[in-house]
């Protein structure tokens, strides 16, 4: 599912990129996919960073250890 889910991300980005060049121009559409593609780098950052703070400050726990109960709990 999230394999699907990148994939269509990254297809729709492709698409978007293609249309804003073929409408606006090439520099507008190298610019909307470095965009796009700088904007998922940042949230999947952001929400690791996130993890990490609600992890250690709420819960007391590293991120080692909450991974270590997820795996031990779906096994």
């Amino acid at each position: 599912m999230l394999l699907s889910y990148g994939a269509a991300t990254f297809l729709g980005t492709l698409v978007g990129a293609t249309f804003i060049a073929s409408h606006i121009g090439l520099l507008a559409g190298i610019g909307f996919l470095f965009g796009t593609t700088l904007s998922v780098y940042l949230s999947v950052i952001f929400s690791i960073v996130v993890f990490h703070a609600v992890s250690f400050v709420f819960l007391k726990v590293s991120a080692q250890e909450v991974l270590d109960y997820l795996h031990e709990i779906s096994s």
